[in-house]
């Protein structure tokens, strides 16, 4: 895996299914949700949900230089790793707006069954809006031009703003 640069991760819902991440960057293989490797920084993380990889202490990575180099492409990134929010907010100033979430928070969704990878999911069967009380409702921050019109006392998590039509995908009908 190689680094990135100049991200500003914003107002994501990233649930976890156990993946494997390989990097030469750990001491063995990461399992857990959230992996950043950046050569900056400037990099950030805030304001996303996330849906921890069961069974596993280590669920965020957050490798960059050392916090006083603002970028660095040639030296090893310092790695840390940590088990919860909190951890990684208290060692690194990201996610502290970050939240857990899980698929309840969803109308209709259910966690994949990835016992079989290779089932098929009708898009008409599933909605991805946010139940009224889910708690990714209005934990997000503004993005102007992006979510500007979002209806509650801030912007929801993920692709779709409780209270706004659907997007059209594909071809519009003609008026």
């Amino acid at each position: 895996m190689t680094g990135a640069s100049n991200l500003k991760l914003r107002n994501n819902l990233i649930l976890g299914e156990n993946p494997l991440i390989q990097s030469n960057l750990l001491p063995s293989d990461f399992r857990g949700i959230f992996y950043m490797d950046t050569y900056t920084n400037y990099t950030t993380s805030d304001f996303n949900g996330f849906r921890p990889n069961e069974g596993y202490e280590m669920q965020f990575v957050w490798n960059s230089p050392a916090y006083n180099i603002m970028r660095n492409y040639e030296t090893p990134r310092d790695v840390r790793a940590f088990g919860t929010l909190k951890e990684l907010c208290n060692a690194t100033g990201q996610e502290c707006n970050g939240i857990l979430v899980d698929y309840d928070i969803f109308e209709n969704v259910a966690k994949p069954d990835m016992a079989d990878p290779t089932r098929v999911y009708m898009f008409d069967k599933l909605d991805f809006r946010l139940k009224p009380n889910a708690v990714a409702v209005d934990k997000g921050c503004l993005l102007p031009n992006v979510n500007d019109d979002f209806t509650g006392s801030a912007p929801d998590l993920g692709a779709l703003e409780r209270g706004q039509p659907l997007p059209i995908y594909g071809p519009r009908p003609k008026n």
